[in-house]
């Protein structure tokens, strides 16, 4: 986790000693504290500890407090407070192995694969949603830590391009939804559309580099299921400063397969100068906020 520590501007932790000191920090000086009771254990509760270490990041520790009040660590995590909202048909919630942290997972028909993400308000779910592992017509805000990236040039997309890029998308998310039924007329157009793409890039992969072809795309990473690689249009940039260290972090909001997400990462781990237009490519902690809708 030390990694994604220094994407918030924490690049001076070299010893686990510091990390420790920094945990005890966000617990005494913690600008939020949640709590929820833990099904089936009298007397206990999931504690949260939030500390902003700048207007949009900062650090959660979590862990349980017994009938006595005292707190046990279990974990900790950064975060970049999630502001798009994108709507996902069906959610499945699920615990992680090593810690009380939870990870969602939808099938985003846009991607046409499961999309991963580490859940970072336990408590608001546990509130707001019991112990339902499965959430249906659902908003959840992405966001995602980088622990490297740089910026690329666009691709050159014209307005008419544009267009028919998003009427055959949605076409194929309607496809996508109906091969799910067992539609084997979807099924097969699917298919058919994969072949053509693959001989349409085989064709052009002898004279362009990838980038130019491939706008954006969202591809897992790694062994970790929240991590991602992720290449996108940036739409808009902001810069804030690390209150503890003084470190500047950069805020873009992403653009990546219709899917908008804001990524943060350390100024010093960016390579090239962000711009709006311009894209981002770099590796990527995926995070989700999931919303209580009403009505």
């Amino acid at each position: 986790m030390n990694t994604f520590l220094k994407t918030i501007g924490f690049s001076e932790l070299k010893y686990q000693k510091d990390v420790e000191a920094l945990m005890v920090k966000v617990i005494s000086s913690a600008n939020n504290i949640e709590k929820t009771e833990k099904k089936g254990i009298e007397q206990s509760a999931h504690v949260e500890y939030s500390l902003a270490t700048s207007s949009s990041c900062g650090i959660r520790v979590c862990g349980e407090e017994d009938s006595e009040g005292k707190f046990h660590f279990s974990h900790y995590f950064p975060y970049l407070k999630a502001l798009i909202d994108n709507h996902e048909e069906e959610i499945f919630i699920n615990k992680k192995v090593d810690s009380d942290g939870l990870t969602g997972m939808c099938e985003d028909y846009r991607l046409g694969i499961s999309v991963i993400f580490y859940i970072q308000n336990v408590v608001e779910y546990h509130s707001h949603f019991g112990e339902s592992k499965v959430l249906d017509d659902q908003i959840v805000r992405l966001a995602g830590l980088a622990e490297s990236g740089k910026i690329i040039l666009p691709t050159i997309n014209y307005a008419q391009e544009q267009m028919k890029r998003k009427k055959e998308s949605k076409k194929k998310s309607q496809l996508m939804a109906e091969a799910r039924k067992g539609n084997l007329e979807a099924i097969e157009n699917l298919t058919m559309s994969d072949i053509d793409n693959y001989a349409r890039v085989s064709m052009r992969i002898k004279n362009e580099d990838l980038l130019s072809i491939v706008d954006t795309s969202i591809v897992p990473y790694g062994s970790e299921s929240e991590m991602y690689n992720i290449t996108g249009n940036i739409l808009a940039v902001s810069s804030e400063t690390n209150i503890q260290t003084g470190e500047k972090i950069w805020i873009l909001q992403i653009e990546s397969n219709e899917i908008e997400l804001d990524v943060c990462i350390n100024a010093s781990d960016l390579l090239g100068e962000p711009e709006a237009g311009r894209r981002f490519r770099g590796n990527v902690w995926l995070q989700g906020n999931l919303v209580k809708t009403y009505g």
